[in-house]
């Protein structure tokens, strides 16, 4: 039988010495006997950063989630803040950035929304499809915990905070008649974007698998905030005052800049010149959802 057991050091004493002697050498420097210069910048990084870091990791494999927990914390602490005074980014300072750092941020930020966009908006994961037949997918991917147990969720979590945030067990469930399930359309059925200006419909099948209400919501592609359109709101569901259903019982809906006649219960207002993505929501799911038997079909651009 192989012997398993960790017969490393104890990591505490790395961990304790990068807390200890980071956090002095701040404190000189807060209370004006040094600048913030290369020597302290030096050791946030690499002993109140990475050791600590380093500390925290093996204190993981260990089984100290106290450890852990305090270790990478202000590891990731340390390593931000010397990575931000390198740039110029101190406490109680003006931050006057040169003329080439200012370049380099915007294009930062502009390569980060995009990025954002790219991993919320146009996933590439088919296994987030609620089902083959329609492009409808489960923006809500990342666990509560955000972490698997191999590994930390990161694209899952720039997925969902990207177009939103905050989330809980009940947001995902798994379990029959309790909680809620999203559902996210960033395109129409021909793989386009919705564009304010155009006529779209959708069609909800009849016996939605719900035991308490469904929800759909219109929101902002730029703010992902819900569409702001001078109307009296941003979404429909079956709860909706005056929703006129057909005779099986199924619904339609349509998104645009102008009801079609006889429709305004029906209708969501879009404004033109506005790209915006949707979410449909079932609370207190039931069966057919779980095995995937009721359909949900894509958004159709309309005349």
């Amino acid at each position: 039988m192989n012997d398993t057991r960790d017969t490393t050091g104890n990591p505490a004493p790395l961990g304790l010495l990068g807390f200890g002697l980071t956090t002095v050498l701040l404190n000189f420097h807060n209370a004006g006997f040094y600048e913030l210069n290369t020597m302290i910048l030096a050791m946030g990084v690499f002993y109140g950063g990475i050791a600590q870091i380093i500390a925290g990791v093996m204190e993981w494999k260990k089984g100290n989630t106290f450890a852990t927990t305090a270790f990478i914390s202000y590891g990731l602490f340390w390593l931000t803040l010397g990575l931000l005074a390198s740039i110029g980014i101190e406490k109680g300072k003006p931050f006057e950035p040169t003329e080439r750092q200012r370049r380099i941020l915007e294009a930062a930020a502009t390569m980060g929304n995009q990025m954002g966009r790219a991993i919320s908006f146009a996933s590439r994961d088919t296994t987030t499809r609620y089902r083959s037949d329609a492009s409808w997918r489960f923006p809500l991917t990342v666990s509560p915990s955000q972490r698997q147990q191999t590994h930390d969720e990161l694209d899952q979590r720039a997925d969902w905070t990207y177009e939103a945030y905050g989330v809980s067990p009940a947001m995902k469930t798994n379990t029959v008649g309790v909680g809620s399930v999203y559902f996210g359309a960033y395109r129409d059925k021909d793989l386009n974007w919705f564009e304010g200006g155009q006529n779209y419909r959708m069609h909800v099948p009849p016996n939605a698998p719900m035991k308490q209400f469904w929800e759909f919501t219109v929101y902002d592609l730029d703010t992902r905030t819900t569409i702001v359109n001078h109307s009296d709101r941003s979404g429909i569901g079956s709860r909706t005052e005056g929703l006129k259903k057909n005779t099986d019982g199924s619904v339609d809906l349509f998104f645009g800049p102008a009801a079609p006649p006889g429709q305004e219960s029906n209708w969501v207002k879009t404004n033109p010149g506005e790209y915006w993505f949707a979410y449909f929501r079932l609370y207190a799911p039931t069966e057919a959802y779980f095995d995937r038997s009721w359909p949900l079909p894509d958004i159709e651009k309309g005349n």
